[in-house]
């Protein structure tokens, strides 16, 4: 007989990350709490990418522990835009600028004559592309195996 295992909520890393699990830890919000904003650090340091993670998985799994009424307490959402804000802008000078989805689309469905992503990546894709695919591919199954 097999017995279900507990899930346990990640180690924080770091202040970003303990605030957020000792808040959502402490019982369904109150409509006061709300952690100090993220100032500085690292975009890509574990601390705020663990901060972000756990607010995001309060609308997906949910997190050990926490109350749901977590999910969408005002607080917390204004919170998450602090480590938010400067994560998306590291990504976005990371990856230069992006053309018009438009053109993306028209030159991945031309090069392919319409034989889609896979084709693409095949025939003329890079090996970061076909990586990247990777992992959307794996967050989209484990999302839809899971619900």
């Amino acid at each position: 007989m097999r017995t279900a295992t507990r899930r346990l909520p990640p180690a924080a890393r770091g202040p970003l990350s303990v605030a957020v699990l000792e808040l959502v830890s402490a019982g369904p919000p109150d409509g006061t709490a709300r952690p100090a904003p993220a100032a500085g650090g690292d975009p890509w340091g574990q601390d705020h990418q663990l901060a972000l993670h756990l607010c995001y998985e309060l609308h997906d799994r949910r997190l050990p522990g926490a109350h749901p009424d977590w999910e969408w307490d005002p607080g917390l959402l204004a919170f998450r835009q602090s480590p938010e804000r400067p994560f998306l802008a590291a990504l976005r000078a990371e990856a230069g600028p992006v053309p018009p989805l438009a053109d993306l689309v028209e030159d991945m469905l031309s090069a392919t004559g319409g034989g889609g992503p896979s084709v693409y990546l095949l025939t003329e894709g890079e090996r970061r592309q076909a990586r990247e695919y990777l992992v959307h591919r794996s967050l989209y199954h484990l999302e839809e195996a899971d619900p």
